[in-house]
């Protein structure tokens, strides 16, 4: 769960560029393939890809939960 003191902290560290950190993820074959496409179709890299639907995804998620409490 993504509190709103979570997306504070990541936003401060975003902008004293500390929140950048290398990462190793393992894909299967297919998923990787298809990661790459939707990337090329974006004009992204894969890394910009999955940085860009991870972000989306966690917005949703705090968006979500601040109407589960209004």
């Amino acid at each position: 769960m993504i509190t709103t003191d979570h997306m504070a902290i990541w936003e401060g560290l975003m902008r004293k560029g500390e929140a950048k950190v290398q990462t190793v993820l393992r894909l299967a074959p297919a998923m990787r393939k298809w990661l790459l496409g939707e990337a090329d179709s974006n004009g992204r890299t894969i890394n910009g890809e999955v940085i860009y639907r991870l972000k989306k995804m966690m917005e949703e998620e705090m968006q979500d939960e601040q109407k589960q409490r209004a």
